[in-house]
């Protein structure tokens, strides 16, 4: 694990007073959700979704933040999985999104992730400013730059949606340009590349779970006495559910990569659900509108 400090240049002409704040663009940083863009193929680019997932949360620098995973699966074969983003993120009280360690090798794993001391604005107050700009060094000769276009741009059926447009520099030759589209409540629900030529593609949304597990300013729903058993599983796992659950309350399984393999309605109190899946470590939300009830993994052997 290396440690790295980031310096951020930032200009800015105005600042924005309105009452929203960077998280609320953002996809709320509790664990199992997820934006879902889709990619139609183009010749060059192979059709594709792609996820942004808050796998779980961990501590970094006695601190806890959330793994974002960004990764890619093609259409045409489910198999062939990419990840290409593998950052940790918190929300702090003042509503802004901070990266705290990212990992390079996209591996997920804390030990090989560069460490920012001290974490760096992710989604900062600033970035609600259209025509505000920061740089940024990556490592090496690679820069960046985020420059806030718009936050008035329409996607579909969302509005005042906030653009940013994102350059990456290799000495001083752009390699890199996308503009990320971000929705109030929901996150990412556009992402356009547009350069190099060869690769432009446009990212739509296609679906997302973006359950608020906040009931105040960066406070958690307290998780509920929810039990999940045996553990290790085999052909099938009991729910025990401490009141009758309301209606809408899932339980949800994914794999490592963050692809979803089950997903089930809790109705009663106590609840034995099959498990058709292969041998490894799974892990399981169960959530309903009101946010997280409990988190975990399970092992299934």
């Amino acid at each position: 694990m290396k440690t790295f400090s980031l310096v951020l240049a930032l200009w800015a002409i105005t600042f924005h007073t309105g009452a929203q704040t960077p998280a609320d663009y953002f996809l709320p940083l509790c664990n199992g959700n997820y934006n879902q863009l889709h990619t139609d193929g183009n010749g060059t680019f192979m059709a594709r979704h792609t996820y942004y997932r808050v796998m779980w949360d961990e501590t970094v620098s006695s601190d806890t933040y959330y793994f974002l995973k960004g990764y890619s699966i093609e259409d045409s074969n489910q198999t062939d999985t990419q990840t290409f983003q593998c950052i940790w993120l918190q929300r702090t009280a003042q509503g802004e999104i901070m990266m705290a360690a990212v990992d390079y090798t996209n591996s997920g794993l804390l030990d090989s992730a560069t460490i920012l001391i001290p974490p760096i604005p992710y989604l900062s107050t600033e970035m609600l400013t259209p025509g505000y700009v920061r740089d940024y060094t990556i490592a090496g000769n690679i820069n960046g730059r985020d420059s806030v276009i718009s936050n008035t741009e329409t996607v579909g059926t969302y509005q005042n949606c906030l653009k940013i447009r994102t350059t990456r520099f290799q000495n001083i030759a752009p390699v890199l340009i996308e503009d990320f589209y971000y929705a109030a409540g929901v996150g990412y629900v556009k992402i356009e590349r547009l350069f190099p030529a060869a690769e432009t593609h446009v990212a739509s949304w296609f679906n997302n779970r973006s359950v608020n597990c906040y009931t105040g300013i960066d406070e958690k729903v307290p998780s509920a006495e929810f039990n999940l058993y045996p553990n290790p599983a085999h052909a099938s796992v009991n729910v025990q559910c401490p009141y009758p659950p309301q209606a809408g309350t899932m339980l949800e399984l994914c794999d490592a990569l963050g692809k979803q393999h089950m997903r089930y309605a809790l109705i009663n109190k106590q609840e034995n659900l099959p498990l058709h899946l292969p041998e490894g470590i799974y892990f399981y939300s169960i959530y309903n509108e009101s946010g997280i009830l409990k988190q975990g993994r399970v092992l299934i052997q």
